[in-house]
């Protein structure tokens, strides 16, 4: 009888050690394949951050453009919001305006992966000459006495946004921070506030309701844009 236990138990110890092993054999085989792993959200160390400008020297109620791009430097797959913080704050030692700001983040921003030495690059259209209204002064489109003068402007971006941070693997949002310095010097200005003014004055003699003017970015986009006149706070063209 007790022979008889014996085998008995050794058969159940056969059989749970069986089991055992084939559930482990299928933890250690399927459980990597059904995690896998979102890549991380960038950090600033992980991307280059550049922001490149339309000009090195801008005549005084010209446009400007940044093509900003901020490229993966690692050698694995990264992640960044698809809604990039950007800020670009042009200064002078008597001006300092935002000329691009991202404003309110909208909903359902979602990741943008970047694959190694791959970027993310777009354009804007700086608002170099509107008014922040921050009583820090702003840029006259018609102001001479800009002429020579340099204009330092800081680029701030972030790979991610305040939300993630506690979650996504980010526990602090400096890490994530990114910053590009550039300067440009002004020239004279495109025309007088006087030759401005009679412009608009003749394009309305001529029964043109809604005057337009040329502009031919000097670097991109490639192609002639068109505003508004009377909408803008300065002549933006090549006339």
């Amino acid at each position: 009888m007790d022979h008889e236990c014996d085998l008995q138990d050794t058969t159940m110890m056969k059989t749970v050690l069986c089991n055992l092993s084939a559930w482990l054999l299928v933890v250690t085989t399927f459980t990597p394949q059904e995690t896998n792993a979102a890549p991380p959200i960038a950090k600033a160390k992980d991307v280059e951050f550049t922001v490149t400008y339309s000009a090195d020297t801008l005549a005084v109620g010209d446009m400007l453009y940044a093509q900003i791009s901020i490229k993966n430097i690692t050698n694995t797959p990264v992640r960044i919001r698809n809604f990039l913080c950007l800020v670009i704050v042009a200064t002078t030692p008597h001006v300092r305006e935002y000329v691009e700001s991202y404003g309110e983040i909208p909903g359902g921003v979602t990741f943008l992966e970047i694959a190694p030495n791959e970027s993310f690059t777009f354009e804007r259209c700086l608002d170099l000459y509107g008014n922040d209204h921050r009583d820090d002064g702003s840029f006259d489109p018609f102001d001479p006495t800009l002429s020579g003068q340099k204009m330092t402007l800081t680029a701030t971006a972030s790979t991610t946004i305040h939300g993630d941070v506690g979650r996504e693997g980010v526990t602090d949002w400096r890490n994530h921070a990114l910053k590009a310095t550039d300067e440009i010097t002004f020239t004279s200005p495109l025309m007088s506030r006087e030759s401005y003014e009679t412009l608009i004055k003749n394009a309305s003699h001529k029964a043109i309701p809604n005057p337009f003017v040329t502009i031919f970015p000097q670097t991109f986009p490639a192609a002639p844009i068109y505003l508004h006149a009377p909408e803008m706070t300065c002549v933006f063209a090549t006339l």
